[in-house]
């Protein structure tokens, strides 16, 4: 969607954990998933699963006036990552700005910044 920006969403700095608990679920230190649509945003979080040591589930907890939006965008990614990238691995290339659509890969994930694309394929 155009406007639409990606982001890291950081912990508190002299957290001596490293993460900072939020409303149903944890924010990763080195930072969590946050994509910015408009006057909103939603950033992946993590929460343990009732009744398992080791296991966690992800999710995405939204903030602003259509937070729905982001947060269920990002629920979206998560669950094609569950479902069909689990056992792949990430990969990325990073091309100039302003790199046309027709010369990076196809079909990965395309983010854009100030100074450069990155494409992030999928390999098994």
């Amino acid at each position: 969607m155009a406007g639409d920006r990606s982001a890291r969403l950081r912990a508190a700095r002299g957290n001596p954990a490293g993460t900072r608990e939020g409303p149903g679920g944890l924010v990763i230190a080195d930072g969590a998933s946050t994509l910015i649509e408009g006057g909103s945003f939603a950033y992946r979080a993590i929460r343990p699963m009732a009744g398992e040591a080791d296991l966690y589930e992800f999710g995405a907890h939204g903030h602003g006036p259509d937070a729905d939006r982001p947060a269920g965008r990002l629920v979206e990614q998560i669950q094609v990552w569950d479902h069909a990238h689990r056992a792949d691995r990430a990969s990325y290339r990073v091309f100039p700005a302003g790199t046309p659509d027709k010369d990076l890969p196809a079909g990965p994930l395309v983010r854009d910044k100030r100074h450069s694309r990155i494409a992030i394929p999928w390999t098994a």
